[in-house]
């Protein structure tokens, strides 16, 4: 029987109290399977945490060194507002940016490590228009903005307002 397995059986008879416990167990049995034990006992939880999970800070260098374009090139005024932007906001809010285009708020630890690159594209629209993203292929469809403050108004709507809306039926 596979660890999984046999862990899933254990523990599938727990209460909603034992969730938590479940899903530890699981992971720790996945984590036998493609690592020996030997590593899996000299980890502590965070730093088994941030292997499997990443690194909770958003490095925007990081981000930058993986970033494709598609329409714009590096030096695009867009591009350079964008990138203003990323420094200027909270861990928080880099996170909700990352979540709104990628589904998922935490980034790998190395350049390496992604298995998409983000991609930004041109798309029309102005200063009117909002971002729309892809998070199946971690692309940012970006319309030519001129100004500064539509993605930092009162409270970072551009981005935030995007990640807390769900669409209506």
């Amino acid at each position: 029987m596979m660890p999984s397995t046999l862990l899933f059986s254990l523990t599938a008879e727990l209460t909603d109290d034992g969730h938590a416990f479940l899903t530890l167990a699981c992971l720790l049995a996945g984590c036998a399977l493609g690592w020996s034990g030997f590593v899996c006992r000299y980890l502590r939880w965070d730093q088994l945490e941030t292997m499997v999970c990443g690194v909770p800070t958003v490095d925007v260098e990081l981000l930058k060194a993986v970033c494709v374009f598609e329409g714009f090139t590096a030096t695009d005024r867009t591009v350079q507002l964008f990138w203003e932007v990323m420094e200027s906001l909270s861990q928080k809010d880099r996170a909700q940016v990352i979540q709104f285009t990628w589904a998922r708020s935490r980034l790998p630890l190395t350049a390496a490590a992604f298995t998409d690159k983000l991609k930004l594209k041109r798309m029309s629209g102005g200063d009117g228009a909002f971002p729309v993203a892809h998070t199946c292929f971690f692309q940012l469809d970006l319309p030519e903005y001129v100004f500064f403050f539509f993605f930092l108004d009162d409270d970072d709507v551009g981005f935030v307002l995007c990640t807390q809306l769900a669409p209506s039926d």
